[in-house]
């Protein structure tokens, strides 16, 4: 193995697309990996990559994160060209729930301050029936709040 210019520490999802972010710029890279068996974040988060409430007291953070969630199509497209494989990228955000109005009024609030700091943070507080149409299953005696829904477009 030669000198590489860059070390990624972890080759699940993230780590294999710095990796390639970093190889298209032109380093050197050397990918560090434990083996399927390591608990990294494509199978704790079952290859999720969302903004979730990343960033409540880093803007600089949320905006980092928000810009990623933005950059991946792109890379999507581009593993589509090279490959012939599609990795089914799909973005359509995600829910919050929220147990009481109380705990709904401070993630609203503490989104709604990222949303301010950074400009681009897309969100809505939505109640039951708008739920009952994104998730058709759930139950009729569903009686939490409204919850906050996180998107990504």
């Amino acid at each position: 193995m030669g000198k590489a210019h860059v070390a990624v520490v972890g080759g699940g999802l993230v780590g294999m697309a710095l990796a390639y972010g970093l190889l298209r710029r032109g380093c050197q890279v050397t990918v560090f990996d434990e083996g399927d068996d390591a608990f990294r974040a494509s199978r704790g988060n079952f290859g999720l990559v969302w903004m979730q409430s990343k960033g409540a007291e880093l803007p600089n953070y949320a905006r980092w994160t928000r810009r990623s969630t933005q950059l991946w199509p792109a890379l999507a497209a581009d593993l589509a060209a090279m490959t012939g494989t599609d990795v089914g990228l799909s973005q359509p955000g995600g829910l919050d729930m929220a147990l009481s109005e109380a705990e709904l009024a401070e993630k609203a609030a503490r989104l709604e301050q990222l949303r301010e700091e950074i400009h681009d943070y897309p969100f809505e507080v939505i109640g039951r029936n708008r739920l009952k149409e994104m998730v058709p299953e759930i139950g009729r005696r569903w009686s939490a709040p409204p919850m906050v829904r996180r998107t990504v477009t």
